[in-house]
């Protein structure tokens, strides 16, 4: 078994010897191709520029000189004058009464034009009587508005009072002397009673008494034009001992 391992040892140290110097040796034949490669380039590019400066040598040549080629001059022909024939008087004629003809002015052309004059005037007007149309209504709708704001101003300040009216003080409250404020929310229907009834916020102990002061003010008459029903409405009671 020992003789086994250590000619197993032997063998791996063989081949990595083997490996190694092939390996050196690629190398060192690599650099040498390397090396004739850069020393050859030199030679080529001064072979490429004797090349070209004997190429450049043969192309230049001086021009010579194209021969003179006589001119020939063409005999000179004279033209032969043609005698002008002599233009013959031409008789006066008599005299003839000239009517002169007195121009017409064109009366037409001003007609059309009448007619464009007139119906820009007539867009005008047109256009200035809508716009006053328009004014007129917008005028009319906020005077309207403004009238049924202030109904509806009206009419929420009679809406608390009434409330105001039929609220009651707590006994409670009052032998406590505690003072405060609730705020209410309800719905006013269209045939003047009343619907959801909540309490909001503030103390509750005035809570009973607010839901029957809004109890007792209703039903109350309503005019259908101020709102659109069901309306909602929040109102503030105030309870202070006087």
């Amino acid at each position: 078994m020992i003789q086994l391992a250590n000619f197993e040892n032997a063998k791996q140290r063989y081949i990595s010897s083997f490996l190694l110097s092939s390996l050196f040796y690629f190398l060192l034949l690599g650099m040498l191709y390397f090396s004739l490669l850069n020393t050859e380039e030199p030679f080529k590019a001064q072979k490429e520029e004797a090349s070209r400066i004997s190429l450049s040598m043969m192309i230049y040549q001086e021009p010579k000189p194209l021969p003179k080629q006589k001119v020939q001059k063409k005999p000179i022909v004279e033209k032969k004058q043609t005698p002008k024939p002599v233009a013959k008087k031409a008789l006066p004629l008599p005299p003839q009464k000239i009517e002169k003809v007195q121009e017409q002015k064109p009366v037409l052309e001003q007609e059309p034009i009448k007619e464009e004059m007139q119906t820009q005037e007539k867009l005008q007007e047109e256009t200035q009587a809508l716009e006053r149309r328009k004014q007129k209504e917008a005028e009319l709708l906020l005077v309207a508005k403004q009238e049924r704001e202030a109904k509806q101003n009206l009419f929420v300040q009679e809406l608390r009072d009434r409330i105001n009216k039929n609220k009651s003080y707590p006994m409670t409250a009052r032998r406590r002397g505690i003072e405060g404020s609730i705020e209410m929310q309800f719905y006013l229907l269209e045939n003047g009673h009343v619907k959801d009834i909540r309490y909001l916020s503030g103390k509750t102990l005035f809570e009973n008494s607010a839901i029957e002061a809004i109890q007792k003010s209703f039903p109350m008459d309503v005019d259908n034009k101020l709102f659109t029903f069901p309306k909602e409405f929040k109102i503030k009671l105030v309870y202070d001992i006087i």
